[in-house]
């Protein structure tokens, strides 16, 4: 799992972004420099939205399991009929107001410029544009997402309360399930 801000590169300050497997990659990082700024492409995620009153995403089962339906019956074909893999990463928005956060899973390359749309209205396909990402990898639970991003927003000398960031997932596609 990682946990990361965006430096836009047409922009002096910091945004939250994401991170994503098997697209370009391009390390800007030097020996010295921690932590480490990735490029990243843009591509297409399917995403939907869940509410919840816990104060951490992953303890709330009952918003959890409806949003992780929803995406499972996107991608065995409840979008027009056709059936894809499903792929890491899995991606949750942490977002500033809390309470309401979106669940997001990579488009198998494939799909990436020949998705089909969804075809239930809580899911959407959302694009990311090419950015920067400072990352922060660990190997852990969930609970360890919140520890994972006060180190990360610490070391690059921000406040604890930067909000949206991303917690990303690479392990199996049942990470949360």
């Amino acid at each position: 799992m990682c946990h990361f801000q965006i430096k836009d590169q047409n922009e002096n300050n910091l945004k939250s972004s994401t991170l994503m497997n098997n697209y370009t990659f391009q390390s800007t990082e030097t020996p010295q420099q921690s932590p480490p700024i990735r490029r990243y492409d843009s591509v297409n995620w399917v995403s939907t939205s869940f509410k919840t009153r816990a104060k951490v995403w992953w303890l709330d089962l009952m918003a959890l399991v409806p949003a992780f339906r929803r995406m499972k019956n996107y991608h065995n074909g409840k979008n027009h009929g056709i059936p894809m893999c499903r792929v890491a990463p899995g991606m949750v928005k942490i977002p500033e107001r809390k309470g309401s956060w979106i669940l997001n899973f990579l488009l198998p390359s494939f799909h990436q410029s020949n998705y089909t749309e969804p075809t239930n209205k809580e899911v959407e396909i959302v694009t990311t544009p090419e950015m920067y990402v400072y990352v922060k990898p660990y190997k852990g639970w969930l609970n360890e997402d919140a520890t994972q991003a006060q180190l990360l927003f610490k070391s690059l000398g921000m406040s604890s309360d930067v909000t949206p960031h991303w917690a990303v997932a690479y392990s199996s596609r049942l990470w949360l399930l």
